[in-house]
């Protein structure tokens, strides 16, 4: 299930997409749980915005929800038409990333601007994470690569490739900037410069939210 882990002034919380009751829920630091939303079964992703804002994706039709402490989801609209999103992501200025199978990535700014980031070099955006300076990652699971995209998204540079990069299930970035890779075993990956990489920490079995801090 899609997972993603948010701290701030409270405590760490983490959030996931229930796959059995479609619902979208906060897990405080206490244990507690919290039902955010219903509804969004089959979604591939799901973000925290540094407001606490919660963000997902749901695969079946593309839509985008947000939810707000103590409000229903709401649909997001976009003019960018979005047949499979597989991931998302966001930014401390509120920016949304909605990596597209095929299409590229959605970027829509707070007050609504969109555009499509896509390079020639990446074929499929499996997993997308966003640094500091609005650098975008993408795992190409086709090409069995990482890609670090410039500004403009229509060009990217390899910064991992090998046989386990097709292992990868997700990316995400700490308060550090550090971008990581964690697999469907278990392994979490740190991607430094160029290819070289270290492995973090491997668990007999993938457990926990994605390892991200605010």
């Amino acid at each position: 299930m899609p997972a993603e882990a948010n701290g701030g002034p409270t405590g760490v919380a983490a959030y996931y997409v229930d796959a059995s009751t479609s619902e979208a829920v906060r897990v405080g630091q206490d244990g507690s749980h919290e039902v955010l939303g219903n509804n969004l079964g089959g979604s591939p992703g799901i973000a925290v915005g540094s407001d606490g804002t919660v963000y997902v994706a749901r695969s079946s039709d593309g839509n985008v929800y947000q939810m707000e402490a103590g409000q229903a989801a709401v649909e997001i609209a976009f003019s960018t038409d979005i047949p499979e999103a597989l991931d998302l992501a966001v930014d401390d200025a509120g920016t949304l990333y909605v990596a597209t199978e095929e299409d590229g990535v959605v970027k829509r700014l707070a007050d609504g601007t969109e555009s499509v980031l896509k390079s020639d070099d990446i074929s499929q955006y499996s997993s997308i994470a966003v640094g500091q300076d609005g650098v975008v990652y993408v795992l190409d699971r086709v090409n069995g690569s990482v890609n670090r995209m410039d500004p403009s998204g229509t060009s990217s540079t390899q910064v991992a490739a090998d046989p386990e990069v097709n292992e990868i299930s997700y990316l995400s970035i700490d308060g550090q900037d550090r971008l990581y890779a964690g697999t469907a075993t278990g392994t979490i990956y740190r991607i430094t410069q160029g290819s070289a990489r270290r492995r973090w920490m491997r668990s007999p079995r993938p457990s926990g939210p994605r390892p991200t801090s605010r």
